[in-house]
């Protein structure tokens, strides 16, 4: 008697059952509401040109300064790749590729190892409340991630993502950890500085390069291998780009409105022309010192005059 043929997958009625669900459920599950908006800008106070005078941190003590997909430069985002997820533009949400060589390693070793997380996972992890981490919250986030991969492309999902990610020292985007680290704009940054930027978002404070230069390098030379493994970045770049030191910007950012400080609106334009008041700013704190130092002995109510305090106006 001849065998009897195998009943198509999707004739069971079981099996619909089974696979509706997984279909479905992703398609239902609500996207975070922090997803709706992107980051609130700190504040900024512009000059009568529109360059900026001085900035104050957000309410919540965070700087974040937005970049669109293409400020943010390619080895920027190749070093995020190479540290986060090397599959991003390969998979849905859920690397399975990468959860099963996760599940393998860690079974070996009898301890976690690896992770299977993508950026996409990330994403929704940090736009939703922090919880105790359960089943259920790992099931509901991957849901979610299918969920935004279906009504985001992957270049606004990287571009929210990069936006979002708290590098560490209250900086909330990679603009603001550019600013911070190497008082650069995002277009002027070294390979060596886009691996070390890419570095941060996995322990912000434990990789802190002003604290533990030693493991901020170590972790940046490991992403900048892994640069050569998985993008065919040439090895004398590679090389090169170890070879750099680490050049970190440590002096405080001037503030030539002091008088200024947090008493006008945010994003407020004024007449002052930056230039010409840091002269005048760096006139009078001088002539102070000079002062100071020529006349030790005289009351402070003589040796200390009053600062100036221009009349300053906003531009409709």
């Amino acid at each position: 008697m001849p065998p009897l043929p195998p009943a198509p997958l999707l004739k069971t009625p079981y099996t619909l059952l089974t696979i509706l669900p997984l279909l479905l459920f992703p398609l239902l599950t609500p996207l975070p509401k922090l997803l709706e908006s992107p980051p609130t800008p700190h504040p900024v106070l512009l000059d009568r040109h529109g360059a900026e005078l001085t900035h104050f941190p957000r309410t919540d003590y965070f700087r974040h300064q937005p970049a669109s997909l293409d400020q943010i430069p390619q080895t920027l985002i190749d070093a995020t790749l190479a540290a986060e997820d090397k599959r991003f533009f390969q998979h849905a949400g859920i690397d399975y590729l990468a959860i099963t060589r996760a599940t393998y390693n860690n079974s070996r070793t009898n301890r976690i190892t690896s992770g299977a997380s993508t950026i996409t996972l990330q994403l929704v992890k940090i736009s939703t409340p922090r919880k105790k981490r359960t089943i259920t919250k790992k099931i509901s986030e991957a849901l979610t991630a299918r969920r935004l991969e279906t009504q985001w492309t992957k270049d606004q999902i990287l571009t929210a993502y990069l936006n979002r990610l708290d590098y560490g020292s209250r900086r909330q985007g990679c603009t603001a950890a550019a600013r911070h680290l190497f008082n650069k704009p995002l277009s002027h940054l070294s390979l060596a500085e886009c691996a070390l930027l890419a570095a941060l978002p996995q322990a912000p404070t434990r990789l802190n390069p002003r604290k533990n230069p030693e493991g901020a390098i170590a972790r940046r030379d490991w992403i900048l291998d892994r640069l050569q493994q998985e993008f065919a970045y040439p090895p004398r770049q590679i090389q090169q780009a170890k070879n750099e030191p680490l050049q970190l910007h440590t002096s405080q950012p001037s503030n030539p409105i002091p008088h200024l400080t947090r008493s006008l609106p945010a994003n407020t334009r004024l007449t002052i022309d930056r230039e010409l008041q840091e002269q005048t700013h760096h006139i009078i704190t001088n002539q102070l010192t000079k002062l100071r130092n020529k006349t030790p002995r005289r009351s402070r109510r003589h040796s200390q005059p009053h600062s100036p305090n221009p009349r300053i106006s906003r531009i409709p």
